[in-house]
């Protein structure tokens, strides 16, 4: 298993001229930067389909019951190569997430154009072709559109997900081992949507060691695909607060009750309150740098 996340991607995203037109998209941010910290495995769904550069555009066309891939010029229905292409591109690699081009009828996340067939006229936005054939064979896997990797809150949303995803895949099979994975993320956990998860691990009785693993991993990666809430953040700053008021002096009390409202309020940012409850930890060394909330994937990552 590699030691660090495989992340598939859209060749034209690191410079290589597989584009229709023979163009790239390059985003430096990937090549110089992310590069650094996961193993890139480019991807150009259309050149393994064997279309070639330069080539034929091609786009998605919904018919009355179905949907078709085709050549734009030649009408030529490319679905079933399409099909066939993408399903010798997964056993490659065991892939922790995808960066994908944005608006490809191929790699587009939910922004690829859908053209009416008897119309001929774009009538909707949808996943491309290859896109939605991940969603299908991997259902968990964190996909990016890369329209979305330049805004700092989107990429940190997904850079969390692919980590969480990569350091889950590491996991030798135990359940004190899962215990401790859950113990890691509980704080982040808590940002997000509500969830099953600590039922999962109080009911470990109940199940076989692979369906506990199989149940906690169909909820945990769910969990964290939902934004978390300004709401569910400061829910669970108030239970690191209720976990560890007890070693804090009466000053650091009221001084970490302050800083909770102060982000409740706006007056801070999520960057700031993570850096005040780090002083806290560690003036007090409580331990919280042993999670995962401080640093869910390099810090280098989280500066760039």
């Amino acid at each position: 298993m590699s030691g660090r996340p495989i992340l598939g991607i859209s060749s034209c995203l690191l410079g290589e001229p597989v584009r229709y037109n023979g163009g790239h998209t390059k985003e430096e941010w990937i090549t110089s930067t992310l590069s650094k910290f996961v193993d890139l495995f480019p991807v150009c769904p259309e050149i393994e389909m064997g279309l070639g550069v330069p080539r034929k555009p091609i786009q998605i066309i919904r018919h009355k019951d179905f949907t078709t891939l085709e050549q734009v010029e030649t009408k030529k229905d490319i679905t079933d190569l399409a099909n066939k292409t993408f399903k010798n591109i997964l056993p490659h690699q065991k892939f922790n997430g995808f960066i994908l081009m944005s608006k490809s009828p191929s790699c587009g996340v939910n922004n690829a154009k859908l053209f009416n067939s008897a119309t001929g006229h774009f009538t909707k936005y949808r996943q491309g072709f290859f896109t939605s054939f991940l969603n299908i064979q991997i259902p968990l896997m964190p996909i990016v559109s890369s329209n979305k990797i330049n805004n700092k809150q989107s990429r940190d949303h997904f850079l969390r997900i692919l980590f969480a995803h990569f350091y889950f895949s590491k996991l030798n099979g135990n359940l004190s081992e899962l215990k401790l994975f859950h113990q890691k993320y509980q704080f982040i956990l808590n940002e997000h949507t509500e969830n099953k998860l600590d039922t999962i691990i109080q009911n470990t009785n109940r199940y076989n060691i692979t369906t506990i693993y199989e149940e906690y991993f169909s909820s945990f990666i769910p969990a964290l695909k939902e934004s978390p809430t300004k709401s569910n953040r400061v829910k669970s700053f108030k239970i690191i607060y209720t976990q560890f008021k007890d070693k804090l002096t009466y000053l650091d009390k009221k001084y970490f009750k302050h800083i909770i409202n102060k982000y409740r309020s706006g007056k801070i940012s999520y960057i700031n309150m993570i850096s005040e409850i780090q002083k806290i930890n560690n003036k007090y060394k409580l331990g919280i740098e042993k999670t995962y909330l401080f640093k869910p994937f390099p810090n280098d990552l989280s500066n760039s």
